[in-house]
């Protein structure tokens, strides 16, 4: 990513505005929030672009499916979510499938969770994270029947835009 790429704090309120996060603005810290978000959101298309050879813009992202942005944003608005497990976010709002979670917590220790993914061209991905924040994505995570099987299907918003 070059200087031109880097987030503005001000589009970072605006997504929070219309992805249903506008409540983390309402905090005395905003702005420090927000540069830090801005940060964040540059760290993490910088290290997909390393890995995928492909920048995302979760702010067209926003123009053109106010939901998956929104459960995108989300990741950012709550618990500190490792930029790992948001990279996986975003594999999965492209479509990737979502073959297996592991999720191992123990007071006082490190928390083990990984996902296992499926990309639409039929490759495996692993995401592992160390932090129990991550396993906030939990709640993001839906359910169906396929086959009369309970599956493990999409990531979406907890609010709705």
């Amino acid at each position: 990513m070059n200087a031109v790429d880097k987030t503005d704090p001000a589009d970072v309120a605006v997504a929070f505005e219309k992805c249903g996060c506008g409540w983390v603005l309402k905090y005395p810290d905003r702005q420090q929030l927000l540069d830090t978000v801005a940060h964040e959101i540059d760290e993490f298309r910088s290290e997909y672009h390393r890995r995928f050879k492909e920048t995302p813009d979760p702010f067209a992202l926003l123009r053109e499916n106010a939901m998956k942005a929104a459960a995108f944003f989300q990741a950012f608005a709550g618990a500190r979510i490792s930029l790992e497990m948001r990279i996986m976010i975003w594999r999965i709002l492209l479509g990737s499938e979502i073959l297996a979670v592991h999720f191992d917590y123990a007071k006082d220790r490190d928390t083990d969770f990984r996902v296992a993914i499926q990309t639409p061209y039929g490759n495996r991905e692993e995401y592992s994270g160390k932090s129990l924040w991550d396993s906030a994505i939990l709640r993001h995570l839906g359910i169906l029947a396929v086959g009369g099987q309970p599956t493990l299907y999409g990531y979406y918003a907890l609010r709705n835009p």
